[in-house]
């Protein structure tokens, strides 16, 4: 799984105004379109496109909503 998140990652240097391009493979094979979610873990950042990133959560919500539900009825 982590080879899935980390495989694809780059190093990249920011430009004199601190500004990082994503080069145009990169953004491809991500799916980035115009807006992003910058998600923080220590020195290092996951990029997403807004619209994939909302859907992600979507449907881990779903997924936790019917476990905890499982849970709650298994218990009536």
């Amino acid at each position: 799984m982590r080879a899935f998140y980390v495989g694809p990652a780059q190093p990249i240097e920011p430009d004199k105004a601190n500004r990082i391009l994503i080069p145009p493979d990169l953004r491809t094979e991500i799916g980035l379109e115009r807006d992003v979610y910058l998600l923080g873990m220590g020195d290092m950042f996951q990029i997403y496109d807004t619209a994939i990133y909302r859907q992600r959560i979507s449907d881990e919500a779903k997924r936790r909503f019917s476990e905890i539900f499982g849970e709650v009825a298994s218990k009536l």
